[in-house]
């Protein structure tokens, strides 16, 4: 039979042992924060400079350049992002309704013919 001290001595070892493991996949979830964080501030810097551009592209073409002369520069025009909801949502929820209906439908046992 075991003593108290034992068994005390006994949870600590174990206790130390977890600890030393937990360490590791600690380790592993800085860094993992780490990285998710500059990818966040780098996806952000990207967003503003991506803001900046097309706000300078406006400012080119109300300047009287062209588009295809600052494309013959080099200088690529911004994507075109629009705002809102897709215009195509509403077709596809009216279509999964109509959808979900004949499947309802089709499951329904008809009556017996007499």
């Amino acid at each position: 039979m075991r003593s108290a001290a034992d068994t005390i001595q006994r949870m600590g070892a174990i206790r130390e042992h977890a600890e030393q493991l937990l360490a590791g996949r600690l380790a592993a979830i800085d860094d993992l924060e780490t990285n998710t964080a500059v990818i966040k501030d780098l996806k952000q810097q990207l967003k503003d400079a991506e803001t900046r551009q097309a706000t300078a592209w406006s400012a080119a073409i109300q300047a009287g350049w062209t588009s295809h002369e600052l494309d013959k520069l080099d200088l690529a025009q911004p994507p075109i992002r629009r705002g809102g909801r897709p215009k195509g949502s509403r077709a596809r929820r009216s279509t999964l309704s109509a959808t979900a209906a004949d499947h309802a439908t089709q499951n329904t046992p008809s009556p017996a013919s007499p």
